[in-house]
């Protein structure tokens, strides 16, 4: 209407809080753990592992925009981890399942790596942080060669007779062997029957073995005095194999041809000569539930003195030392408790390698202090001097005409025992009289000697492989030295709690009698100073 007036409010401000509906969140129980890609439960080089859990909302609303924070502290070396990760939404009355990945390369170093994670939520609704403690690994590397070869036909190496070669591929390093490819080559009118001359294995774990087999034969236009064969070999990194090679001499005498054996048995038979390379105590080797970090260790296996220098033949080596050393180094870490990074292995040492190995055990000695536990092992050759008939452990690259020119046992006696230790076990799978194995180092040494014994110095016992001028043999069907394989044996009979007095004792016992069964003579001896006369026998493996 005209003239009329419209009444209007005063103006005022309203304030709206808007409506929260948190969420209220939680780890499921059980649901976080560590997955790594070989099931060790370990962050090994060159791994990708993942942190796993679940996150459960019992709250009002759903869980939005929530992040991960992640610390890490410890073991990072090589360790890559993203710090700040976002999170899918986890629904109301819900569950989400969440996968973190952990990223190791080469450099990642022997350790443990402490996670700690934090989720937080807009709202400050953040669920209790948790955290999770991971042992890291460093690069162990592998190494694979041809282990062993079989050479078998009807009669002798000829032209136009067929002859079958079997070749035994192994891992002999630490570390997972992986994409292994081999080549095969023959010479010119050497032809392949069965077999192919380019293999492949997916992988090789550590000890692992794999048998290839050929069949060949040589036409009428060969003239050579020698059948030359030779295998390539190659894994994923390129330089952690051995190729292999080896001349046959035409007309030499082969061994029972493999057409002989059934061919529904022949599974069984590679089963059989797979598993041959692997001794009993080689497996289920006795678990502890809790390492030591005050014992220390320092394992030698000199099996190869004949690549070392030209005129030996290969009779020399010191079958499987290397394996005493290898396994015996297995039950250090399993059974005794030895932590990884508080063991050194030596495998085909030289004389600067040996001395090496001895001081670092003695330097970590003194750092640990008198609580510290050592333990010695060496599988190889031993020789005593001309001069004094002191015994000598030999390295690799030392002549068996200079044994003084080794290590003298009394220099690795005084060098465990430079600082004062708790215990200290010596472990000899060595003869020191000329004898060996298979074959003397040097001819002179066929004669055999009484080594002069050295004083022991205290809180040592010493185990070694035979008495007086015995020599030490080794246990063929089992792939060890005597000593070491009832030594081993004793370990997993009788598990971690095992007393010094009962092993020793048993490895005596069985090391005569096999001895014995075999037209031998070898006692193994038990040497101990006057301070722990009535002591060391209570000794226990764990």
């Amino acid at each position: 209407m005209h003239g009329q007036k419209k009444a209007m409010s005063a103006a005022a401000s309203v304030s709206i809080k808007p409506k929260i509906e948190p969420p209220i969140l939680a780890v499921v129980d059980g649901s976080l753990r560590f997955t790594d890609s070989d099931g060790n439960q370990a962050i090994d080089a060159r791994e990708l592992c993942h942190l796993e859990f679940s996150l459960k909302n019992t709250g009002f609303g759903d869980g939005l925009n929530l992040i991960a924070r992640i610390q890490t502290s410890g073991s990072m070396q090589g360790i890559r981890m993203e710090n700040r990760i976002p999170l899918s939404r986890v629904a109301k009355s819900g569950t989400t399942e969440y996968r973190i990945p952990i990223q190791a390369d080469m450099n990642t170093a022997q350790g443990t790596l402490m996670i700690k994670v934090d989720i937080e939520e807009p709202n400050g609704f953040n669920p209790p942080e948790f955290s999770l403690d991971v042992e890291t690994r460093a690069f162990q590397s592998p190494f694979v060669k041809v282990a062993d070869f079989s050479l078998s036909g009807d009669g002798i190496l000829k032209p136009m007779a067929q002859f079958d070669l079997q070749v035994l591929i192994q891992n002999t390093g630490q570390g997972v062997a992986k994409d292994i490819s081999t080549n095969f080559k023959l010479p010119e009118n050497v032809m392949l029957l069965s077999g192919e001359e380019i293999q492949r294995i997916p992988q090789l774990l550590p000890g692992e073995t794999r048998n290839l087999n050929f069949s060949v034969i040589i036409n009428a236009k060969y003239s050579s005095s020698t059948v030359p064969v030779s295998m390539g070999i190659r894994e994923s990194y390129g330089k952690y194999s051995e190729s292999w090679s080896q001349s046959f001499t035409m007309n030499q005498q082969m061994a029972a041809p493999r057409k002989l054996v059934v061919e529904a048995q022949a599974q069984e038979k590679v089963n059989i000569e797979v598993g041959s390379l692997k001794s009993d105590v080689d497996r289920n080797i006795p678990k502890t539930s809790k390492s030591n970090p005050n014992r220390l260790a320092l394992i030698i296996g000199n099996e190869d003195y004949a690549s070392r220098r030209t005129g030996l033949s290969t009779a020399v080596n010191v079958d499987y030392a290397e394996n005493d050393a290898l396994i015996f180094a297995q039950y250090l870490e399993q059974s005794f408790g030895v932590e990884a990074g508080h063991l050194k292995l030596l495998r085909n040492a030289t004389s600067g390698e040996m001395r090496g190995g001895l001081d670092w055990l003695s330097n970590l000695a003194r750092a640990t202090g008198e609580q510290s536990e050592l333990y010695f092992f060496y599988s190889g050759h031993g020789l005593p001097s001309d001069a004094d008939q002191t015994p000598y452990l030999i390295p690799v690259d030392i002549s068996g005409d200079r044994p003084e020119m080794g290590i003298a046992l009394k220099e690795v006696y005084e060098e465990l025992s430079k600082f004062k230790a708790q215990k200290i076990t010596v472990v000899l799978d060595a003869c020191f009289s000329g004898g060996a194995r298979n074959e003397e180092l040097v001819a002179k040494k066929g004669i055999r000697v009484r080594p002069k014994a050295g004083a022991i110095p205290e809180n040592m016992v010493v185990l070694t492989s035979s008495s007086g001028s015995q020599s030490s043999a080794v246990f063929q069907e089992k792939k060890h030295g005597f000593l070491t394989y009832f030594l081993l044996k004793g370990i997993q009979n009788q598990g971690t709690s095992a007393r010094y007095g009962d092993l020793f004792k048993y490895a005596q016992t069985e090391v005569d009698k096999e001895a014995a069964r075999q037209g031998k003579m070898q006692q193994p001896q038990i040497l101990f100073p006057p301070n722990i006369e009535g002591r060391w026998e209570s000794w226990t493996v764990q």
